[in-house]
């Protein structure tokens, strides 16, 4: 799957290579109906799971909303909380999952956020005057982390499987 942002999904056949198929997202926070500001990244934690986030800010300040997009109806839902409401999330911006743990992390603003799969906070850092974008982990307990600022933060979480606020 791929994206422009903004933009449609669309499915691309690997073997063999074919033309892509586009899918709009409707629900909390598709493209064509729900949120008026659609999905940012999408990640998936197996073949048939995917969450996203969607950025409210409109750029890489971070915070809106994070959720599940369902494969076959192309269906996004948001984290809700209490109220019905979509959870709001200061760091929604960027995301990876982590197979290691299990869990997302989310990065934006000033925010890198661990949150399990139905969107429970874990753990959640703030770093004043960062700028975070894009991240990715490697599976074994360590995070990087994009800052628009021009530093890549590390951070290795391996040992208690949060995050630890050491960056390097």
């Amino acid at each position: 799957y791929t994206t422009a942002d903004p933009g449609l999904l669309v499915s691309i056949p690997l073997n063999p290579l074919g033309p892509g198929t586009a899918h709009p997202l409707t629900g909390d926070d598709g493209t064509t109906t729900g949120s008026q500001f659609g999905v940012d990244t999408i990640v998936w934690s197996d073949a048939t799971h995917a969450f996203y986030t969607s950025d409210h800010s409109g750029g890489f300040s971070g915070g809106g909303d994070v959720g599940t997009i369902n494969l076959s109806t192309f269906t996004t839902t948001c984290f809700k909380a209490l109220s019905g409401a979509c959870m709001f999330y200061p760091g929604a911006h960027g995301m990876a999952y982590d197979p290691f743990t299990g869990d997302l992390f989310i990065f934006g603003g000033s925010h890198i956020t661990q949150l399990d799969t139905s969107g429970n906070v874990i753990s959640d850092l703030t770093v004043p005057g960062a700028q975070f974008d894009q991240g990715t982990v490697d599976g074994n307990g360590h995070l990087l982390v994009a800052d628009n600022n021009g530093h890549i933060l590390f951070d290795d979480y391996s040992a208690g499987k949060t995050l630890t606020g050491s960056f390097h």
